[in-house]
């Protein structure tokens, strides 16, 4: 590739120190969810008290905490998609995905308790309902996490992070277009939108979109950059093989090294 080429590809100056970007990345994430949560809030308006005040803020701060945890594992190249920066992320992924399923049961069963057909299912009541979604919520995360941690074997971290934030944030949409109607046939039966169980499940829904939507766009960057670092090292232990490109194994863990390419070009 000629060297014009590859400046066009660069960052801007001021954006290829480490430092810099997640400083920017952290500040665009921070102010895209503080403008949801203030959006959200707004049928809440008229209720002047602490809480209302402080849940912009709030929410602000666990998306970014979560977002946090779900990307620890890339800061810095590893070739092991094992230990415990995975594991949390994992962790993070699969009660993404326990908010999700437990939003669209939460929507569900208001729809249905509006309309007559489960009267018994209060959905925000104290009771059983409320256990049932608390329920729903930890066997989800139990179930989910272990299958994200297996997932999280058959590749690089950053390329796994890649695709649970992607398939996490498809999710988010698909669930999205499945509420806004189940919304609107349920605004029909009850005039205060703020208590339904649609609204809150596409609070859910924005929230965690919002989460994985950075590192849904972010990830494929660190992954092309980082491709060189891993092409020259070894796929197992991450062992440096510029000085050993010809051998046919890795001189620290006995790995195989060379490609098929290289050994017909041998």
């Amino acid at each position: 590739m000629e060297p014009e080429a590859i400046v066009m590809l660069l960052p801007p100056l001021w954006l290829r120190r480490r430092w810099q970007f997640l400083a920017v990345y952290g500040i665009v994430q921070a102010v895209a969810a503080y403008l949801f949560a203030l959006a959200i809030m707004t049928p809440w308006e008229s209720g002047e008290t602490l809480l209302i005040w402080l849940m912009p803020f709030l929410l602000t701060a666990a998306v970014l905490l979560l977002q946090w945890l779900f990307l620890l594992p890339i800061r810095r190249p590893a070739v092991s998609s094992t230990g415990v920066p995975i594991l949390v992320s994992m962790a993070v992924g699969g009660l993404l995905i326990a908010l999700l399923i437990t939003a669209f049961v939460l929507a569900v069963g208001h729809i249905l308790d509006a309309y007559g057909i489960l009267d018994a299912f209060d959905v925000f009541g104290v009771g059983d309902p409320g256990l049932l979604l608390l329920g729903v919520l930890a066997g989800c995360w139990v179930i989910s996490t272990p299958l994200l941690i297996a997932f999280s074997r058959r590749a690089r971290r950053e390329t796994t992070l890649q695709r649970v934030a992607s398939g996490i944030f498809l999710g988010t949409i698909i669930e999205a277009a499945a509420l806004i109607p189940l919304d609107a046939l349920l605004r029909r039966r009850e005039d205060c939108i703020c208590h339904n169980g649609t609204f809150f499940g596409l609070v859910i829904c924005g929230s965690v979109g919002i989460l994985v939507f950075g590192p849904a766009v972010f990830l494929p960057l660190v992954a092309r950059h980082r491709k060189r670092w891993y092409g020259r090292r070894c796929p197992v232990c991450g062992y440096d093989m510029r000085g050993h490109l010809t051998a046919d194994r890795c001189p620290e863990c006995g790995a195989g090294w060379r490609r098929p390419s290289d050994a017909r070009e041998s």
